[in-house]
C-alpha cells in the first residue's frame, strides 16, 4: 500500500483498484516465441518444436567468405582448413595427398630457380624442371605416377622455361639467361618420339648440348597448341609455328614461324623472376594470353589469326590465368608491389568468352584479412577451377556449379591450424612433405586422370636437390585423408568455421540450448563413428574476427545416445550452462584422435538450437473512479472523478510513456516496489451514474 492509502500510481496521480472486480490485478509476463516452424538457413525443412530456434546448416558446398550468415546463402560458411564441404551435404577431411620427388639441378644461377611445370603431350603427363623433363608413369594400382628423365642433354646454364605437346609430340623451349633478361638465348625444340630424341625447331640439328640457340632472344613464358600451330609468348611478342610440317627429321623453314602480335613493351624481368607474370591458354576456339606488373594488367584474346586486347582492370596484378566450360579465369591480387608483405587481398574473374563481359568471382580469404597472391590455375574436374596462392601453400577448388570456393588443403599452418607433413597411412610412396612459407613456393597445378597435381620448390637455393610433386584423390569419401589428426589438440589440423548468425532477431537475447550433430555411421559402436573418430563441436558469441572458441562436446564412437535416439544423430545439451548471446558462430572440428590410417567422420548436419530471451509485460488494472462517499476514493471531491478518467485517456490517446508505482503487492503502508516505464496500451471506461465508475487498464511495461 502506498502511503496516503493509494494501491498504485500512474504518472504521479494515486488510484486505488476495484477490489470488488474479479481479476482486478494481473500481471502477466509471458515469453516471446518464433511462432515459424521453417529452420533457418533451410526454407525446405521445418521442425516440431515451434518455441525454439533452429539454425540448420547441412551443406556447405556454396564454399567460403562470409563471415555473416545470410538467408540467401544458406551453404556459405567463413572458411575452413583441411576441410572437405564440395560433395553437398556432407563435410569431411580434404583427399588423401601422395607425395613424389624428382632430382634438380643446382650448377648454376638459372637452373637453381627451379621453377617446374606439367604439360601433356602424346597421351602422357611431363613436368619440366631446371634442366630435365620427367615423364609420368602410371602408378600401380591407382595409384599416382613415378617419374623418369627425357630431357635431352642441354648447353650448360639452359633452363626450360616452356613447354607443352599435342597428340604426337612434344614442344619445349629452354633459355640461357644472360644475368639481364632482355638478350639472353632460346632455344625451341621438339620430340616425336615421347622425348626419346630432340631436335630444334628452327635449325636442323639435334639438341645434344652443342646445338645453337637464337641469341638475343627473351624466353617463353607459356606454350600452347592451338589449331594445328605452336604459339609462344614472351609476355611481349606472340610467335606461331607451322609444326605441322615437322616430319621428326627436320627444322620449320624460316616462313613456317612468325610474329603475329607485339605489344611493343618488353617485359622488364626474367621468366624465372616475381615482377613480370605472363602466361598463355588454349581455349578452344581461340587463345588467350595475358602480361602484367604491379598494379597494371592486360589480357588479350588470338583468334581467326587476329590478336587484340580483351581485358584490364586498374590496380589488379594478374597472376595466372586458365579455362575451363567456356570461361576465361583470372586470378590475381589488389596488392601495390610484388611482394607479399603489401597490403591487398587475393581475387578472381571470369570471362565467359561469348560476351567477353567481366564478372567478378570472389575474395579470396577476405574474412580473415590474408594477402593472398594467386600465382597459380589450372582446369579441374568437370567444372572446376583451381587455384593456389604459391608462398604460403593454400589450393583452393572453385566450383562453378555451386559457385563457391574452398580450400583443398593447406601445406603449413595458418589461418589457426596446425601444419600436416606426414605421409599418408597408405601411401606407396613419397614420404614426408617440407614446406616452409615464403620459402618453398607452389610452381604449377594440374589435372591428370583423377588425380590433381601440383608441384612444389625452392626457389634460388643452391643445396636442394629434389623438387616435390603432390598428387590428390577425388572427393569421394573412400578417398578421404587417413592422416594422424587430433581433432582436441589446440591448434587443429581440420576444421570448418560457419558464419555468425543472430537466429534473425538482431536486438534480441537468445539462450543457447544445444546442438543436433548428424553423421554418417561407419562404426558398429555405440554413437555410429568408428574407433578413434572425433567431431568437436565449439562455438563463439557474439562477433570479433578472432574469437574465443568454446567446446560444446566432442563426439566419440563411445558416446551415449539420449534415450529412443539413433545411431547417427546425437544432441549436444547446454541447457544447464545458461549461455545467453546476440550473435553466434561454431566451429565443426573432425579427427581420428591422432591415429594414422583411420579416416575422418563425415558430418552430414550440424543445428545449433536457441530460446528467444526476450518477454512480455504487462499489468491488466481495474480502477475506481467514484466520489468519497463509503470511502471508496482518495480525491475531496466527487467532480474530481472526471479529472482522473480524464488524465488515463489523455495518457492513452497520446501513447505517453510515465512512471508506474505498484503498492498493491505489498501489505505495509508506504511500502511500494520499484517505478516501472510503462504505457497504457488498452483502456475500457465504465461510467455508471453521476461520471462514476471503474476503468479497466492494461499497462505494457517499456522494455529495457
Amino acid at each position: 500500500m502506498i502511503k496516503g492509502s493509494a494501491h498504485v500510481t500512474l504518472d504521479g496521480t494515486k488510484y486505488l483498484l476495484d477490489e470488488s472486480a474479479g481479476g482486478h490485478y494481473v500481471h502477466r509476463i509471458p515469453g516471446i516465441f518464433a511462432h515459424d516452424e521453417q529452420l533457418i538457413g533451410a526454407p525446405d525443412k521445418r521442425t516440431a518444436r515451434i518455441k525454439r530456434l533452429t539454425w540448420d546448416m547441412s551443406d556447405w558446398s556454396g564454399g567460403e567468405g562470409n563471415r555473416v550468415f545470410y538467408e540467401d546463402y544458406p551453404n556459405v560458411y567463413d572458411y575452413g582448413i583441411g576441410t572437405n564441404p564440395r560433395i553437398p551435404g556432407q563435410l569431411t577431411s580434404r583427399p588423401k595427398r601422395y607425395r613424389a620427388t624428382v632430382a634438380i639441378s643446382s650448377t648454376d644461377a638459372t637452373t637453381r630457380s627451379h621453377y617446374g611445370r606439367f604439360f601433356d603431350g602424346g597421351g602422357k603427363l611431363y613436368y619440366f624442371v631446371d634442366n630435365k623433363i620427367y615423364k609420368a608413369t602410371d602408378g600401380a594400382g591407382g595409384l599416382p605416377a613415378t617419374w623418369s628423365n627425357v630431357a635431352p642433354t642441354m648447353e650448360a646454364t639452359n633452363a626450360f622455361s616452356a613447354a607443352c605437346g599435342d597428340s604426337n609430340n612434344l614442344y619445349a623451349s629452354a633459355w640461357k639467361d644472360d644475368g639481364a633478361g632482355l638478350t639472353a638465348e632460346r632455344t625451341t625444340m621438339y620430340s616425336t618420339d615421347n622425348g626419346t630424341t630432340w631436335r630444334n625447331i628452327t635449325t636442323s640439328e639435334t639438341i645434344d648440348g652443342t646445338d645453337s640457340g637464337e641469341a638475343g632472344r627473351n624466353a617463353f613464358f607459356g606454350m600452347v597448341i592451338h589449331d594445328g600451330r605452336l604459339l609462344a609468348w614472351t609476355g611481349r611478342r606472340l610467335f606461331t609455328y607451322d609444326v605441322a610440317n615437322l616430319t621428326g627429321s627436320n627444322a620449320l623453314a624460316s616462313d613456317q614461324y612468325r610474329k603475329v602480335y607485339d605489344t611493343g613493351a618488353e617485359p622488364g624481368g626474367r621468366v624465372f623472376g616475381n615482377v613480370f607474370w605472363a602466361d598463355i591458354v588454349d581455349c578452344g576456339t581461340s587463345v588467350c594470353f595475358f602480361q602484367s606488373v604491379p598494379g597494371r594488367t592486360m589480357v588479350y584474346m588470338y583468334k581467326g589469326g587476329v590478336s587484340r586486347p580483351i581485358w584490364t582492370k586498374p590496380g589488379f596484378t594478374t597472376k595466372s590465368i586458365t579455362y575451363n566450360s567456356g570461361t576465361l579465369y583470372i586470378a590475381g591480387t589488389f596488392d601495390a608491389g610484388a611482394g607479399s608483405s603489401n597490403p591487398g587481398h587475393g581475387a578472381i574473374y571470369a570471362i565467359p568468352l561469348d560476351s567477353l563481359r567481366e564478372i567478378f568471382l570472389k575474395w579470396v580469404r577476405k574474412t580473415v584479412d590474408s594477402n593472398l597472391q594467386m600465382q597459380v590455375a589450372a582446369s579441374g574436374h568437370g567444372d572446376r577451377v583451381l587455384f593456389c596462392a604459391a608462398l604460403t601453400g593454400r589450393i583452393w577448388v572453385y566450383d562453378a556449379e555451386y559457385n563457391g570456393l574452398s580450400a583443398l588443403d593447406t601445406l603449413v599452418g595458418n589461418d589457426g591450424s596446425t601444419q600436416l607433413t606426414a605421409a599418408e597411412a597408405d601411401d606407396a610412396g613419397g614420404g614426408t612433405l617440407a614446406f616452409t612459407s615464403n620459402s618453398h613456393k607452389i610452381s604449377d597445378v594440374f589435372t591428370w586422370g583423377p588425380f590433381t597435381y601440383i608441384g612444389v620448390y625452392r626457389p634460388d637455393t643452391s643445396s636442394e636437390t629434389v623438387n616435390q610433386i603432390l598428387a590428390y584423390m577425388n572427393d569421394e569419401p573412400a578417398q578421404r585423408a587417413k592422416i594422424a589428426v587430433d581433432a582436441t589438440a589446440s591448434s587443429p589440423s581440420y576444421f570448418l568455421i560457419s558464419p555468425e548468425s543472430d537466429f534473425g532477431y538482431p536486438n534480441d537475447a537468445k539462450l543457447l540450448l544445444g546442438f543436433h550433430v548428424a553423421f554418417t555411421v561407419e562404426g558398429a559402436t555405440t554413437s555410429g563413428l568408428l574407433a578413434n573418430q572425433q567431431i568437436r563441436i565449439q562455438y563463439a558469441l557474439d562477433g570479433g574476427s578472432s574469437p574465443s572458441w568454446t567446446t560444446a562436446a566432442t563426439l566419440l564412437s563411445s558416446t551415449a545416445l539420449p534415450s529412443g535416439g539413433v545411431r547417427g544423430r546425437l544432441y549436444i545439451d547446454l541447457t544447464s550452462s545458461s549461455i545467453k548471446f546476440f550473435r553466434l558462430r561454431w566451429r565443426a572440428v573432425v579427427g581420428n584422435n591422432g591415429t594414422a590410417g583411420v579416416q575422418s567422420p563425415i558430418v552430414l548436419d550440424v543445428s545449433p538450437e536457441a530460446e528467444l530471451l526476450a518477454y512480455d509485460e504487462y499489468y491488466d488494472l481495474t480502477r475506481r473512479i467514484k466520489d468519497e462517499q463509503g470511502q471508496t476514493r482518495i480525491s475531496n471531491r466527487a467532480i474530481k472523478s472526471n479529472l482522473l478518467r480524464d488524465k488515463l485517456v489523455t495518457l492513452r490517446r497520446s501513447k505517453t510513456v510515465f512512471a508506474f508505482v505498484d503498492g498493491y503487492i505489498y501489505r505495509e503502508v508506504g511500502r511500494a516496489a520499484a517505478s516501472q516505464q510503462v504505457f497504457i496500451e488498452d483502456l475500457v471506461d465504465v461510467v455508471e451514474r453521476n461520471a462514476e465508475g471503474a476503468m479497466q487498464v492494461r499497462l505494457r511495461v517499456v522494455p529495457i
